[in-house]
This record gives C-alpha cells, sequence and structure tokens, in this order.
C-alpha cells in the first residue's frame, strides 16, 4: 500500500470487532508516533496506552458515554507537555492513525472529554495534560467518506 492508498483508506472507526490488537503492531504504531516530526525537534508527547476494560470504561464516562471509546481494545491517550503547540500532536496522532490503517486497524481521534479527570485517572503527572484519546481496533465497518472537491478548497496565487 502507498502512503496516498492509506491517507485515502483512512476512516474515523466508531465500532470495533471483539478482537486484541497485536503487541507486535501496537509498538510499530507507537514507534510511528516517536518519529513523527515537531517544532524545534521538541518532541512534546508521552503516551498512556489504555488496554484495562474497567480504565476503559471510565474513559468512556470521561469521554460523556461515547460507547466506541469501551468497545475498542486498546486506546492511547496522547499527553502534552503544558504550554507546548498542539499541531505537533496532530502530526504525532495522523502517524499513529496512518500506520494503524496499514496494519489493518481503526482509529478514532477524540477530543470531547474531561481532561482534567483523565489526567487524574491516568496517573499524568503535573507539567503535563492529556489532549487527546485515539481508540485503536480492528474495524467492525468501515464508513464512506466524502470530501470537497479539489477545486472548492484550492487557489492559485491567490484567493
Amino acid at each position: 500500500m502507498t502512503v496516498f492508498q492509506v491517507i485515502l483508506g483512512r476512516r474515523s472507526i466508531r465500532k470495533y470487532l471483539d478482537k486484541p490488537v497485536e503487541d507486535d503492531k501496537l509498538l510499530k504504531i507507537l514507534e510511528a508516533a516517536r518519529w513523527a516530526p515537531s517544532s524545534r525537534n521538541s518532541q512534546p508527547w508521552a503516551f498512556v496506552v489504555v488496554k484495562n476494560e474497567e480504565t476503559r470504561r471510565k474513559l468512556k464516562e470521561l469521554a460523556y458515554g461515547q460507547d466506541f471509546i469501551l468497545q475498542a481494545p486498546v486506546v492511547i491517550a496522547v499527553c502534552s507537555k503544558k504550554g507546548s503547540n498542539w499541531v505537533n500532536l496532530g502530526l504525532t496522532m495522523q502517524n499513529i492513525c496512518l500506520e494503524a490503517y496499514e496494519l489493518g486497524l481503526g482509529t478514532c481521534i477524540v477530543g470531547w472529554f474531561d481532561r482534567e479527570k483523565a489526567k487524574e485517572l491516568l496517573g499524568v503527572p503535573d507539567g503535563w495534560e492529556v489532549a487527546y484519546l485515539i481508540s485503536l481496533g480492528y474495524a467492525a465497518t468501515s464508513p464512506k467518506s466524502t470530501r470537497k472537491k479539489l477545486e472548492e478548497i484550492t487557489h492559485w496565487e491567490g484567493w
């Protein structure tokens, strides 16, 4: 699969199969995250990998009942040094999602949850914050996606 095929194929997955994610795949995904670019090579991220069902259940409640967080066999909490630019997190999360897709897995980035309570639940130290959650697992469905036409969003030499 080419990078372009991965980019075109990846979708946000909210329904997962009851099948564990192999550790070698999980480690490869985390390695891809580690190699994301960051401003001034600051690498201002850390990851908390959650497989425990009870902890995922609590994260689901902190995410206002979004069921797929519990249904996914893995949730990755993407943490950031306080005060760092979250654009860097977008780069590492894109690496996570694209590598997961290439390995036959689905993901969904979650930004709507109680960050302070998630920080407490996961034991994230002072100076760090839980910025996003990413559900990870084998997709039960492959939703369709639509995009605007390139001509609608591209302007050459000015607007």
